[in-house]
């Protein structure tokens, strides 16, 4: 989801963006914490290592069969990482995933074409029924969208705990359709995984790659996480690679047949990990990891957790160093080295500190530029085509806080951009099957021509939305 995840590393002295993001650092923490903690402890793998290891009878360790085809990946949910996935888009329209109070959901597309949001289902007039294509039966744990050219995929978390209370209603699953709804598989994972939604999604010859913490059954503790191949068609799971329990590892960016991970390390030997200064001591790496487990990652960037805002994108490394306030690019092949601009700049603005947040879309990067005299935050672009900065213009406004108008997809010429909420009454059953009616919240969604979005001119595209009516 654009604008809710700022992607920005500390600078010396932290700024109110340098709270948030450690807050949500520790939010993460407490919630594996907290579920180590309830379960037992057990001790974890300590270093990056390949594995081809198998827990479950969906899984195959077979992987030479498999290196001899080299995938085409690409990215299919939000790069900054399948929590902020609010939507998911190709060129010809988006997907959202509506839910309920009765724990379903439906799959609703935007046309972009037509500029029409339907449920996603062969019959137009079909609404929330458990028989159409776009029927949801669970969210439990929450789910997300992805789409590739060819496929949508649902994927509804869950975990081992979820499965102890709820039964396989709380064991994580991909629902994999065509993009027409038509043709669905329901994948169900190994009780063991819990699907890591910091992390973003990726996809190529009919494979998903995905980020994951592996849980000990036994032990009843997070053992390890993992980057796991699924194809769902196969049914099978796929353990590619281990990674030390002092690391948080995110799919970023896929290069060929590589994926572009974050690898960030704590610090050895440090008595509480929540801390702030723990945090800071924290190092980071862009690596160039192979599918094929047998070829070597390569390591593009390394830094410290205060020293710089990094962002990969478009096959480039973007670099913000804190010492200076410029951007230079390192390119993921050559590693050649290419100054952006020598200097951040704002019009009317003194630039304290600076940061990437959300990835790059048309040739443009989003940064948030911070005057810590006056406490103020300013929102640009940086267009790569001129290496100018823009202000970002376009806002709306909720809770009395104007918030920034967000980009979800986008198609050749046209953004999909969230302009606020609404809400309708819908009818619903609870537990017992007693029928009641509530308020439920919508993102107002709609579509803007590039040029009119980095201009900051408000020429929206509406959708006739036919999904609206009472549920």
């Amino acid at each position: 989801m654009t604008i809710a995840l700022n992607r920005i590393s500390n600078a010396n002295n932290l700024s109110n963006e340098d709270d948030k993001m450690f807050y949500r650092w520790l939010c993460s923490f407490i919630v594996v914490f907290i579920f180590i903690f309830t379960c037992g402890c057990t001790p974890f793998t300590t270093s990056w290592q390949k594995t081809t290891n198998s827990s479950s009878a969906s899984t195959t360790t077979n992987l030479e069969e498999d290196i001899e085809i080299e995938p085409n990946l690409q990215i299919i949910s939000a790069q900054v990482g399948l929590l902020m996935s609010g939507v998911a888009g190709t060129q010809d329209g988006a997907y959202e995933l509506r839910s309920y109070y009765d724990g379903t959901a439906d799959i609703i597309y935007y046309d972009y074409k037509t500029q029409q949001a339907v449920f996603l289902s062969p019959n137009p007039n079909v609404q929330h029924d458990e028989s159409s294509t776009a029927f949801i039966p669970t969210t439990l744990g929450g789910v997300f969208p992805a789409a590739s050219d060819d496929k949508f995929f649902a994927i509804k978390m869950g975990s081992p705990e979820m499965v102890q209370r709820n039964g396989k209603a709380g064991i994580p699953m991909i629902y994999q359709m065509d993009l027409s709804g038509a043709n669905r598989i329901t994948y169900t994972f190994p009780e063991k995984y819990i699907i890591d939604v910091q992390s973003a999604i990726a996809y190529g010859n009919e494979n998903l790659y995905l980020m994951a913490l592996s849980y000990d059954l036994e032990s009843h503790a997070v053992a390890y996480n993992t980057l796991i191949r699924v194809n769902a068609n196969k049914g099978e799971c796929v353990e590619l690679y281990k990674f030390g329990a002092d690391q948080m590892v995110t799919i970023e960016g896929t290069y060929k047949n590589c994926l572009v991970v974050h690898i960030v390390t704590s610090p050895d030997n440090v008595s509480d990990l929540s801390s702030k200064e723990t945090f800071l001591q924290r190092t980071h790496e862009i690596c160039l990891l192979p599918v094929n487990p047998s070829q070597p990652k390569e390591s593009i960037f390394k830094w410290k957790q205060p020293e710089a805002s990094v962002l990969f994108y478009n096959g480039k490394v973007y670099v913000l160093p804190q010492t200076n306030l410029s951007v230079y690019s390192i390119d993921i092949v050559s590693k050649e080295k290419q100054i952006i601009c020598e200097e951040i700049f704002a019009e009317g603005f003194v630039v304290n500190s600076a940061g990437f947040f959300d990835e790059g879309r048309d040739n443009h990067l989003f940064l948030r530029l911070y005057d810590s005299g006056h406490n103020n935050a300013q929102a640009v672009t940086l267009d790569l085509n001129t290496q100018q900065f823009s202000p970002l213009k376009l806002y709306y406004e909720e809770y009395g806080a104007q918030q920034l108008v967000g980009i979800f997809a986008e198609s050749e010429n046209e953004f999909l951009v969230c302009t606020g909420k609404d809400s309708m009454q819908i009818e619903f059953k609870s537990p017992d099957g007693t029928p009641e009616s509530g308020e439920m919240n919508y993102f107002i969604y709609k579509l803007i021509a590039k040029k009119d979005y980095w201009a900051g001119i408000p020429q929206y595209k509406e959708f006739e939305n036919n999904t609206l009516a009472n549920s």
